[in-house]
C-alpha cells in the first residue's frame, strides 16, 4: 500500500493514477454486473440497484473515458486527486505541457468526451430500467437526465453572469476550446 495514497497538502489528496486506474475500472465492472443482476430481483430492490449502479457506472466511467481521450491524444496523467465542492471528486491530473501540446479542437473533445461518457451512462440506466421494468427508478432517470444534461450544458452562461468557479467545468473548457479551433 505504500504509495498509493499521498497527502498534496491538508486539504488534497494524491491517489497513485495505475492505482486510481485499476480501482475505476473494478468499479465499472462490479457495477455492470449488479445492474444485469438487478433484473433477478422484484421491486423496489431491482429499482434502487439499477440506480446504485447506474451511479456507480457514471462515477467510473467519465474519468475513464477522459483517460482513454486524453491518452489517445498524447496527455500524460500523474495522478488522481480529490476534488470538487466537497473535495470528494476524484480527478485526474493532467501534464499540462502535454494538454497544451494539442490542438484546441483535441482539447475540446477531450473535455467533452466525460459528458458524453456520463449522459451514455444515464441513458443505459434508463434502458435497463424500462427493460427490467423497473418503473420507479425508469422515473428518477427520466428526471435526472435532462437535469444532467442542463447543468452540464449550463456553466459558460453561468461564467458569464459572475460565477467564475464554473470555469473547472468541462463544458465550460469544451467551449472555450472549441471557440479557438
Amino acid at each position: 500500500m505504500v504509495g498509493m495514497v499521498s497527502h498534496m497538502s491538508d486539504s488534497h489528496v494524491r491517489i497513485n493514477l495505475n492505482m486510481g486506474i485499476i480501482s475505476y475500472i473494478l468499479i465499472f465492472m462490479v457495477s455492470v454486473a449488479a445492474m444485469a443482476y438487478s433484473f433477478s430481483f422484484t421491486p423496489p430492490e431491482k429499482d434502487v440497484l439499477i440506480l446504485l449502479s447506474t451511479l456507480f457506472i457514471v462515477i467510473s466511467l467519465h474519468p475513464l473515458t477522459h483517460l482513454m481521450v486524453g491518452k489517445l491524444f498524447g496527455i500524460q496523467f500523474h495522478y488522481i486527486f480529490l476534488n470538487g465542492p466537497l473535495k470528494i471528486q476524484p480527478t485526474l491530473k493532467t501534464d499540462r505541457t502535454s494538454y497544451l501540446r494539442l490542438q484546441p479542437a483535441r482539447r475540446a473533445v477531450f473535455h467533452i468526451s466525460g459528458i458524453i461518457a456520463t449522459i451514455a451512462a444515464l441513458f443505459s440506466g434508463y434502458f435497463a430500467a424500462e427493460f427490467a421494468e423497473a418503473t420507479t427508478a425508469k422515473i428518477i432517470l427520466g428526471i435526472i437526465i435532462p437535469l444532467n444534461v442542463a447543468f452540464e450544458v449550463a456553466p459558460p452562461l453561468l461564467v458569464k453572469l459572475g460565477f467564475k468557479n464554473f470555469r473547472k467545468s468541462d463544458f465550460y473548457r469544451f467551449w472555450r476550446e472549441w471557440k479557438k479551433r
